[in-house]
């Protein structure tokens, strides 16, 4: 009898602290929209982790662009279109980057740094697994590119052709000459600026697969000021997130018929680079973000594109590559993929090649 009540205290307080999470927290006037979604703490985190492209067309279609979310205890607010993601990178003295660094110490204190590992020494084994990290994270979004526009192009002949005669072109006024057995085509960066076709497909390949969440953090209660004149209430804490595919890249007004590989998108009909979007009668400064935004961009970009571009050249010079099924539909992405860096394919995809017959 005696721990009946004992009993009867926990789980009061297990409902209490469940029914204060539940209700904690309350939308104030001025804040985006918030969902907390049904279950106490956790909200939309089990949607999240399943589906998150899935959850934040959802969460769009019933809020808007903009609307906040408890994940897991966190509460999130999402920018969903190219205009608030806008703002969000022009927010510098409201916000501070998701992880708070010291960067002053990360940038000027490589001696103290370089002294702490010659007093304690480091193991080869150590130094090549850095080394391996290094060589992993300068290539691991390539190869998913890579597979995503050579399959685009073996959907539709006439990027395929275009795209070929082009960089057949660049190598004959290059001098050099692609022969059966010899030596390797030399690709020089002088090259590969004379290709508009092959720019604009690759990032037409990286606009319809890179999709990167954008984060920040409020550094306090603060005003985010939207370039539509708009302003937003941000607690301290709360997180601001932005998923460039949904908010961006896949924007109907910004990019016509989103889901649809055409690989002359980011040209002006005189071949030069496009780089006037609009959505509501406004220019879009942001429209495509495969590498993020701000001070924070990717800083191997250059090196991912130059990469990307030396292989599908390649591709396109040496090699006839064709679907085994042409009919096959695009496979969809991986949900467990989405949001870190190039999305994945749920399937293979099976294609044949061979060596061109060169004359």
């Amino acid at each position: 009898m005696l721990l009946l009540p004992v009993l009867l205290a926990l789980l009061a307080s297990l409902f209490g602290g469940l029914y204060f999470l539940a209700v904690g927290r309350r939308r104030r006037p001025g804040e985006p929209p918030l969902d907390k979604g049904l279950i106490p703490w956790l909200g939309h985190a089990l949607d999240f982790q399943r589906d998150p492209f899935r959850l934040l067309q959802k969460m769009k279609e019933k809020h808007g662009d903009v609307f906040t979310i408890q994940l897991a205890g966190q509460y999130v607010t999402f920018l969903q279109d190219p205009f608030s993601f806008e703002a969000l990178l022009k927010q510098r003295s409201d916000i501070i980057e998701f992880d708070d660094t010291d960067m002053s110490e990360t940038v000027f204190g490589y001696e103290e740094t370089q002294q702490a590992l010659s007093q304690g020494g480091v193991s080869h084994s150590t130094i090549e697994k850095v080394l391996f990290a290094f060589l992993f994270a300068a290539q691991a979004n390539v190869p998913s590119t890579a597979f995503w526009l050579l399959l685009h192009l073996m959907k539709d002949p006439e990027a395929m052709n275009a795209l070929r005669g082009e960089a057949e072109k660049v190598v004959k006024e290059s001098g050099d000459e692609v022969c059966p057995g010899g030596p390797l085509i030399r690709v020089t960066y002088d090259m590969l600026k004379k290709t508009p076709l092959l720019d604009s497909a690759v990032e037409e390949a990286l606009r319809l697969s890179a999709g990167i969440y954008v984060n920040r953090q409020a550094r306090h209660d603060m005003t985010l000021k939207m370039t539509d004149g708009r302003e937003l209430l941000l607690r301290k804490n709360d997180q601001l997130c932005t998923n460039v595919f949904l908010a961006i890249h896949t924007d109907p007004e910004v990019h016509p018929e989103p889901y649809t590989f055409k690989y002359d998108r980011f040209l002006n009909p005189d071949g030069t680079k496009k780089k006037d979007f609009y959505k509501s009668g406004r220019r879009v400064k942001y429209y495509n973000a495969p590498f993020g935004g701000g001070l924070s961009m990717c800083p191997g970009r250059f090196f991912a594109l130059n990469e990307l571009k030396q292989m599908v050249f390649h591709m396109l010079v040496y090699f006839d590559f064709e679907l085994l099924n042409p009919d096959e539909k695009m496979p969809s992405f991986r949900v467990d993929q989405f949001g870190l860096g190039t999305s994945h394919p749920e399937r293979e995809i099976h294609f044949r090649y061979r060596l061109k017959s060169l004359k």
